[in-house]
């Protein structure tokens, strides 16, 4: 499997969403490369990944709703419920992770992956146009 990249285009513009949404998709390539079992730059094993993921995850979010609070953004309430569906299934994962650490890996693994790029392109690409039009016409 092929690590994951962000190709620019679906860079958001607003600096810390970008740079917290990178930081998401290495640990979900350091996932991906102790499935492998290949060395991940910090040298964690899986079940170490997954609580990173799952902490790392929490702060995103935090600081992504807080942002959206600060812009008025009106998407706020359904963005905040699909940031917990998705804590809430991180969190399943975790828990039947002991004994299926490369079943689960590459279940954890393959969700991600999906879920972080579709909700970067629709849901978090939204709030962007958002706060673009706040900060360009005050």
């Amino acid at each position: 499997m092929p690590m994951i990249e962000i190709d620019p285009k679906y860079r958001l513009g607003v600096a810390e969403m970008d740079r917290e949404h990178a930081q998401l998709i290495q640990i979900v390539n350091d996932l991906k490369a102790g499935l492998q079992g290949g060395t991940t730059l910090s040298g964690e094993g899986i079940p170490r990944i997954v609580d990173r993921l799952l902490q790392y995850t929490n702060t995103h979010f935090n600081h992504e709703e807080q942002l959206m609070s600060e812009n008025r953004y009106p998407g706020l309430a359904e963005h905040r419920k699909m940031h917990a569906e998705l804590k809430r299934q991180i969190e399943q994962f975790a828990s039947e992770l002991s004994g299926q650490h490369e079943t689960m890996a590459l279940k954890i693994n393959l969700f991600m992956t999906i879920w972080l790029f579709e909700h970067i392109i629709k849901d978090d690409a939204d709030f962007a146009k958002h706060y673009r039009l706040r900060h360009e016409h005050p």
